[in-house]
């Protein structure tokens, strides 16, 4: 979170496939060889350890808690950041290691509240550079034995479920993240237009530490970090295409959120004809304000207010 700024942090940036993140320094203990592993048999995540004078490191890749898949990947060619926590030594495994960035801890500013909670508590703070957001976690709480003594399986957010309705078109409405469903017929979702802020093709990400599945990554938006987000799947559509790479942000009644768009993008005017659908969606029900049919797209509209809430 947001710290004093009268002082200094030297951040330790690493690289674990395309994404970047960074350490405080004075969190860590050193950085060594990834070819300084050694087999660690019968220890449930661990890829190997690090022996040091200071003794055994079991060391876990740090992609597991980006979501990134490092399967086929060798840690030997890379390095391994040290971390002594309150559970114990430990190491994590990464693609590569930047030269140490001093910065001032004012810098560092609250992620947005849409990244979850689990992922907000490893979050130190975000840091807003040239090349995008950089993620600056907190190494102690990337234990695996503990967590640093945080239940990191926190149950879904409690509040009343929303009661679908028929949604209609009587409200002007963007189309994004259209998509089809088996059979051929078009879907796509719904945002009225009064609640956009703004569309725009996001720069460079980073990479969230225990993101909910829906939450792609944070990105820049008017100087600030906001959570690119893929509504498609947060109501169990498929997923929205990475490419091209455009976002509305739309006002959630708490944090903006970008939500990804896809390619094709459309206005439906208020005075569509239309009726409420009778068709199987299959969707998560709860997540929706409702759902109707034009003569050519069925339109998803979901509750655009828990999105930004959502754990």
């Amino acid at each position: 979170m947001t710290v004093a700024t009268t002082a200094a942090v030297n951040l330790v940036r690493c690289a674990v496939a395309d994404f970047v993140v960074g350490f405080d320094l004075a969190r860590t203990v050193g950085v060594e060889r990834g070819d300084r592993l050694e087999p660690l048999p019968d220890t449930p995540d661990a890829i190997g350890v690090v022996r040091t004078r200071r003794g055994e490191w079991p060391v876990y890749p740090l992609g597991m808690w980006l979501g990134i898949d490092t399967e086929g990947a060798d840690p030997r060619a890379g390095h391994v950041v040290l971390v002594e926590s309150a559970h114990g030594k430990f190491g994590l495994a990464v693609d590569r290691v930047f030269p140490v960035a001093r910065v001032d801890r004012g810098r560092l500013l609250p992620p947005p509240a849409a990244v979850g909670p689990v992922a907000a508590w490893l979050i130190a703070g975000v840091l807003l550079a040239e090349a995008g957001p950089l993620v600056v976690l907190d190494p102690h709480r990337l234990d695996p034995r503990g967590g640093g003594g945080t239940d990191l399986s926190l149950p879904p957010a409690t509040r009343p479920p929303a009661t679908p309705t028929a949604a209609s078109a009587g409200d002007r409405l963007l189309l994004v993240a259209r998509s089809e469903f088996p059979g051929g017929r078009a879907v796509a979702l719904g945002v009225p237009v009064g609640m956009i802020a703004e569309v725009f093709d996001p720069g460079p990400g980073s990479a969230v530490p225990s993101a909910p599945e829906h939450l792609r990554e944070l990105v820049v938006w008017r100087d600030s970090p906001i959570a690119l987000v893929d509504a498609a799947v947060w109501v169990g559509l498929p997923p929205t295409p990475p490419s091209p790479r455009r976002a509305a942000v739309v006002r959630t009644g708490g944090t903006p959120v970008a939500i990804a768009t896809g390619g094709e993008t459309r206005t439906l005017p208020a005075d569509t004809p239309s009726l409420p659908t009778r068709r199987r969606l299959g969707l998560r029900t709860p997540r929706l304000l409702g759902a109707f049919d034009t003569t050519d797209v069925t339109v998803v509209v979901p509750n655009w207010p828990g999105l930004g809430l959502a754990r």
